[in-house]
């Protein structure tokens, strides 16, 4: 279900990422979608290196579970986007928000936090992919239907793939 990138009501912007401007917006098949559209030629180097790493990590298991993957994209003519998936609960600072803030968790679960951001991040290693932009913006912290917490890490534009000895193996 592609983004068509239309004016409507059902877009609305989110902010801005490195040379990108973020949306929301719907899908075709009603799902709701991040939508990242590059404001120039810079912009358009993130989308694309976003894109290959988001497809190398698909590829391996190590990183599946941790990034948010590219969904579709768009770099044959203006306008230059990738769709990602939506995170409800919403980033590391929005999550926190609707629990009472970080402040006001309890030990055992601000380290859990902690420790769904360190596995998420090891398994991007793994994987033999740097992020190099974590920061709460980019941290998805979300409960499971196990109620397992899980840390989702999404814009990789910065990222690069590292020469890991893990990775070639």
């Amino acid at each position: 279900g592609q983004v068509v990138l239309i004016a409507c009501e059902s877009m609305r912007a989110l902010g801005e990422a490195g040379s990108s401007l973020v949306f929301l917006a719907g899908s075709s098949s009603g799902e709701q979608r991040v939508v990242k559209v590059a404001r120039d030629a810079s912009g358009l180097q993130d989308l694309k290196r976003e894109i290959v790493l988001s497809r190398y990590i698909q590829t391996t298991s190590a990183g599946q579970a941790c990034v948010a993957p590219v969904l579709d994209w768009n770099l044959e003519q203006a306008p230059y986007f990738l769709e990602l998936p939506y995170f409800p609960d919403g980033n590391l600072d929005q999550w926190a928000g609707a629990h009472g803030g970080l402040h006001a968790m309890s030990r055992q679960d601000r380290l859990a936090v902690f420790v769904a951001l360190c596995e998420a991040v090891a398994r991007l290693h793994e994987s033999g992919v740097i992020h190099r932009n974590l920061k709460p913006e980019n941290i998805h912290p979300r409960y499971l239907d196990g109620g397992q917490l899980q840390v989702m890490l999404a814009d990789l534009a910065a990222g690069d793939a590292s020469a890991s000895t893990q990775a070639a193996e």
